[in-house]
This record gives structure tokens, C-alpha cells and sequence, in this order.
């Protein structure tokens, strides 16, 4: 059964994360959920977040989406290899510490993107954000199949 990401749950799991941002202490941030393809399926900019976390949260949730992997991981990687980012002929992506990649087995199946704190803070929140969200799509299922059974 592959998993999916509900408009319900992305809306439920982003109101859960921007309660999260509210409490935690940091700055307040902006946070983009996009698809598999790389798609937006969620976006908020909670009120103070920098106006470049706009476009960086997409860019960060796209990255991770179209990479399949995080925005950090892709900076290693571009910094290891000697790539240049326009070789990828792509202006959305971006390297820029942030973007998690959602993940059930091998499969992708979105990835979020956060932006509006200092990039290895954005980084942690986004890998705290796909992992809630997968633990989440897991529970569903979870109950889904035990309702099967």
C-alpha cells in the first residue's frame, strides 16, 4: 500500500508545527509541504518570519522533493563533487540547509521545506517536521489496516 499525503493530515500535522514553532524559543518561520513531484500541498509564513523564508521554504521542500534527500545532504554533496547548482538546470532548487525529504521505506512522498531561522536550525526543524509526519502517515495506517482485518 503506498502512502499518501491527505490535504486533512498535511492540514492537521502543519497547525501541530506552527504550535511547535510558536513554543519552541526559536524565530518564527515559514513552512512549505510539497508532493512526491514537487508540488506545494501546504504553505504558512507564521507573522514575523523574514519575507525570503517565502520563497526559500518552497525552494527548500522543492529541493528535497525533486533531490530525495535533504537540502543539507545536497550541499555535501554539491561541495564534495565540485557540482556547480546550474548544472541541474533547475532554478528552484537550493541547497540551502532546511528541506527534509518524507520517506516510508524507499518510497518518497513529499518533503517540507522550513525557512526563517539560521540554516542549521531550519535544518533540524524540518527533519523533526518529516519525521512527524511519517510516524504519522504510519499511524494512520495503522488503524486503516487494523479496521481491514
Amino acid at each position: 500500500m503506498r502512502a499518501n499525503l491527505s490535504t486533512e493530515m498535511i492540514n492537521s500535522l502543519a497547525r501541530k508545527l506552527e504550535q511547535n514553532a510558536l513554543t519552541d524559543g526559536g524565530p518564527p518561520v515559514s513552512i512549505a509541504i510539497y508532493d512526491e513531484n514537487g508540488f506545494m500541498l501546504y504553505f504558512a509564513k507564521m507573522d514575523g518570519a523574514p519575507l525570503r523564508s517565502i520563497k526559500l521554504a518552497g525552494n527548500k521542500a522543492y529541493s528535497s522533493s525533486r533531490m530525495g534527500t535533504t537540502t543539507a545532504s545536497f550541499y555535501k554533496r554539491l561541495c564534495e563533487e565540485k557540482i556547480d547548482l546550474s548544472f541541474f538546470c533547475d532554478p528552484c532548487l537550493t541547497p540551502i540547509p532546511g528541506g527534509a525529504s518524507i520517506i516510508i521505506g524507499h518510497c518518497l512522498i513529499g518533503a517540507v521545506g522550513i525557512s526563517g531561522r539560521r540554516p542549521e536550525d531550519d535544518q533540524k526543524f524540518a527533519d523533526m517536521a518529516a519525521l512527524k509526519i511519517v510516524q504519522e502517515i504510519l499511524k494512520s495506517q495503522d488503524i486503516l489496516l487494523g479496521d481491514a482485518k
